[in-house]
């Protein structure tokens, strides 16, 4: 355990820890608990997969930080990690699938060093701000200070501060210490009371949106078997992880590495994990076609983090979908409030009744040629707007 003590911020105290077994599970859930798969649950999966994983490309260093007062307060708590990332991750998929056709005879093409809040398993607010507190812009600073220490001890290419709101109250202060400001892909989070009923469901939507329901949801859900199980047998383990690389190889909309089988095989290890799985009753066989990879926060939050799809019974059947309406279904019937939908794909969820939220990062980068990257990748997006 590491403190750093300031005597120019009047006694404030920032703590740095290396794994979140470090942090008493209450006061950490206190503060970041029931966001998406960081609670203090989530994170110790999250290092138990990728601290050591054998695959360079997912292998992250963890880090954490709370800042106090000198009474105790909390007024800052975050983490984040250490590891490779695809300069191109926010670029428009054109761009992306250029990239990976060079990153087959070279796979480190256009990758950094990167350290960033939150890690890229994860999307959500991942800093805690007292903005209450007379010394938050103290607190904020010294993290920063302490966040560009980290940047230049391991000589990382970048430095990302993630998913604030693009109206937030810090987003002079970080420009201010050097910080160039991009667009993320937008947050999409699905947030409802409990409901009974198709039709009940239905009137939370827009007019358009239940037409919608009605039309390509509804008529569809009867071709589909749908179990929900705990953990995956070493078959079942295998035909899901296949279609999830079907998706990965077809979606470069958020182009990360790909994960290696260990990441979903310690799914089957944390009992905060499910799997929904939906079968195809048209076929002979009934295939498996579809599968969500679920967190489950707390009673709170539920996490569709990965998904996978038979593309070749994608369209016919509206998959895709099916796959949302049903997650939303699953989350009802354990009573959770929120479903985090993650990124990409905001027009299908916006029309099953998600809230799509805007997002920036801030970003410091070693050399020019990265932060020139950078830049056409912003212009890539703007042009999308």
């Amino acid at each position: 355990m590491k403190y750093y003590l300031n005597s120019i911020q009047n006694g404030i105290m920032i703590e740095e820890k290396s794994t979140i077994q470090g942090i008493e599970k209450s006061v950490w859930n206190d503060v970041m608990g029931k966001n998406n798969i960081f609670d203090w649950d989530g994170l110790v999966y999250l290092e138990n997969t990728f601290k050591n994983n054998a695959n360079h490309f997912n292998k992250w260093e963890f880090f954490y930080y709370i800042v106090k007062d000198n009474y105790g307060k909390i007024l800052v708590m975050t983490f984040g990690t250490f590891g490779l990332w695809k300069d191109d991750m926010l670029a428009t998929e054109s761009v992306s699938r250029q990239l990976e056709e060079i990153r087959k005879t070279n796979p480190m093409h256009l990758t950094s060093k990167v350290i960033s809040l939150g890690c890229l398993f994860t999307e959500g607010k991942h800093c805690f701000i007292n903005e209450e507190h007379e010394s938050s812009e103290k607190a904020v600073k010294l993290l920063l200070d302490k966040l560009e220490e980290k940047y230049n001890n391991v000589k990382a290419d970048m430095l990302v501060l993630r998913d604030f709101e693009v109206k937030n109250s810090w987003d002079k202060l970080i420009q201010e210490q050097g910080y160039f400001k991009i667009n993320m892909p937008e947050s999409c989070v699905f947030k409802a009371e409990k409901w009974e009923g198709y039709e009940e469901f239905s009137k939370m939507l827009s007019t358009r949106s239940r037409k919608h329901f009605n039309k390509e949801i509804i008529p569809f859900e009867k071709y589909y078997k749908i179990e929900i199980k705990n953990s995956l047998d070493s078959d079942e383990m295998e035909k899901a992880y296949q279609l999830y690389l079907n998706v990965k190889n077809n979606n470069f909309a958020i182009n990360t590495f790909e994960y290696d089988m260990s990441v979903f095989e310690n799914m089957n290890e944390c009992a905060n994990w499910e799997f929904m799985l939906m079968y195809l009753t048209t076929e002979t066989a009934k295939p498996l076609v579809g599968v969500m990879f679920c967190y489950k926060n707390q009673n709170h939050t539920y996490v569709p983090e990965l998904i996978g799809m038979d593309y070749k019974f994608a369209k016919e059947f509206n998959l895709y979908r099916q796959l949302l309406f049903q997650t939303i279904k699953r989350a009802n019937e354990l009573n959770f409030p929120q479903i985090d939908f993650g990124v990409s794909a905001s027009f299908e969820k916006r029309k099953v009744g998600a809230n799509v939220i805007p997002k920036v990062a801030y970003i410091q980068a070693r050399d020019n040629f990265t932060m020139e990257v950078m830049n056409t990748i912003q212009n890539d997006y703007k042009s999308l707007l």
